[in-house]
């Protein structure tokens, strides 16, 4: 059986990469235990994949991929591995793995498990610092971040005493806690609160659980204890009647009067609040920096979900809905793009249209600055709302030998415009290039 090629990422024949993140996977033990009983087929033709067949090859030449970050050095690209696999239904190319669930001749759908692509910036050696595809990313305007308001209400209580079978802390008084009248975003624990109607649940510091009620532009937060700290930006408070205790709480304004675009809220032992504010907004202006080695570090994210991929005569189009299961960021994905290849003579060529929609939670994970990084609330930044990635490319590959091909690229990207205001970014264009030549083994 040959299956044809059918490129699973922007300029596919680029992606390159190792395994170091997936090797350890009980789930790429069994998937790959699946393909092992598939026997070798003839040497394949032009545009397809011998089915049970490794094929790895090494990319040779000069390169260079931006850094949006502030003090992040651009990215060399030299030397370009690429190791790919493709049985009957299991398939493993460089950092990805997946199963075909349904294939005919136009119609693909996968189930996959691929890495998250923001931490190479801020890491030099990442395994994706050896691709020249930086990323699978998709054409997408048609991906859109929930509708939110503009401000909200911030009604925010402490623990109460839980009593039959509730794991979740009830209000113990409606009209006792502290009261905040606008605020634009929101964090717990430096973890992003998405602000759309509904309920979100997660555990204080000191696994005191936490219940937060969006309902139009009112958030209440009940279950907070000493320990948690609660983080408002977009506040723009003019004094203590915007910030304020209900009932007997005690609001004690450290080092201020509660005037100011960003608060740091903390609950005390005796049911009050420290509020300490930030009074510049140098951050949201984007005059304040903070540089990629200065963070603290991100790790890499695996995600899994499902692809879809569809060709056309002239053209063909990829989609993937993937979502964090490492626990990393909790966020999730929508990766699109259509790709145009074409050849003339001997010389192969694609362009690629693509965007990435990125929920807020990894947004804020790899571009938020908060407590984690640095104790300067004038750096401290949490994206307003989720975002698209966008990206065009173009790809030429010509053949010389059985062994030898030569092959460029060029890619500009854009990272969202909700980070744009990241003391961490220092600009959302990226610009990437490679010329070289590629050994088949």
């Amino acid at each position: 059986m040959k299956i044809p090629v059918s490129p699973r990422s922007p300029g596919a024949d680029a992606d390159t990469g190792f395994l170091p993140v997936l090797r350890r996977s009980w789930l790429f033990v069994l998937l790959f235990a699946l393909s092992l009983d598939v026997a070798a087929q003839p040497a394949c033709q032009e545009n397809c994949v011998e089915v049970g067949a490794w094929r790895v090859n090494l990319g040779l030449g000069l390169g260079m991929r931006g850094n949006p970050l502030h003090g992040g050095e651009d990215i060399p690209l030299v030397l370009l591995p690429e190791v790919s696999y493709y049985g009957e239904r299991f398939f493993l190319k460089n950092l990805e793995m997946g199963f075909t669930l349904f294939e005919d001749d136009r119609h693909q759908f996968n189930a996959l498990i691929t890495p998250g692509y923001d931490q190479m910036y801020f890491n030099r050696w990442d395994p994706f610092n050896f691709s020249d595809a930086g990323g699978f990313t998709s054409a997408g305007t048609s991906f859109g971040g929930p509708v939110t308001a503009g401000s909200y209400q911030v009604n925010i209580s402490g623990p109460a005493s839980i009593g039959g079978e509730s794991a979740l802390p009830a209000n113990p008084n409606a009209n006792s806690g502290l009261y905040v009248s606008s605020a634009q975003t929101i964090a717990i624990n430096e973890r992003a609160i998405e602000l759309t109607d509904g309920d979100q649940y997660l555990f204080g510091v000191d696994g005191n659980p936490i219940l937060v009620q969006v309902n139009g532009d009112i958030v209440t937060i009940r279950g907070v204890a000493a320990g948690d700290r609660v983080e408002l930006s977009g506040v723009n408070a003019s004094g203590p009647a915007d910030v304020r205790g209900s009932g007997d709480v005690e609001v004690d304004f450290a080092g201020g009067d509660g005037s100011g675009d960003r608060l740091l809220i903390s609950p005390d032992k005796d049911g009050g609040y420290t509020v300490m504010a930030d009074e510049t907004k140098a951050a949201a202006s984007g005059s304040a920096q903070i540089s990629a080695d200065q963070v603290a570090h991100r790790k890499m994210a695996g995600l899994a979900g499902l692809e879809y991929s569809y060709t056309f005569t002239y053209a063909s189009v990829h989609m993937q809905a993937l979502t964090d299961f490492t626990g990393v960021h909790h966020g999730h994905e929508l990766r699109a793009a259509v790709i145009f290849p074409w050849q003339t003579g001997e010389h192969k060529w694609a362009i690629t249209l693509g965007g990435n929609y990125k929920s807020r939670d990894i947004l804020a994970y790899y571009y938020g600055v908060n407590a984690r990084d640095t104790d300067i609330l004038e750096l401290h930044f949490v994206p307003a709302s989720a975002g698209v990635e966008r990206m065009v490319r173009l790809d030429w590959q010509l053949p010389l030998s059985d062994r030898w091909s030569l092959r460029a690229m060029a890619q500009y990207s854009e990272l969202p415009d909700s980070i744009d205001a990241s003391p961490l970014v220092s600009g959302r264009s990226i610009g990437s290039a490679f010329f070289g030549g590629v050994y088949h083994f």
